[in-house]
């Protein structure tokens, strides 16, 4: 009897896709996550180095709307308690 191999039977585009990566769901969300945080200290870093004066201004303005946002919140509590 001659040995014959069991047909291999065709896989889904889908599952060929979903094991094509080394990495699942949640480890390329934070495989993405953590190479988007290294390119915004990457570009902090390079702003701060080559337009100290932009930098902050953008440091002041992002304070002040902090400043202003606290204040917003408290009125708001405020006026909600009396």
């Amino acid at each position: 009897m001659r040995y014959r191999p069991e047909p291999v039977r065709a896989r889904s585009a889908r599952y060929k896709w979903r094991h094509r990566s080394p990495f699942t769901g949640a480890e390329r969300w934070w495989a993405v996550r953590r190479l988007v945080g290294f390119l915004f200290v990457a570009f902090v870093v390079w702003l701060i180095l080559t337009q100290p004066i932009t930098a902050a201004n953008a440091v002041s303005r992002i304070a002040a709307l902090l400043r202003a946002a606290a204040h917003s919140v408290t009125v708001f509590i405020t006026q909600v308690a009396t």
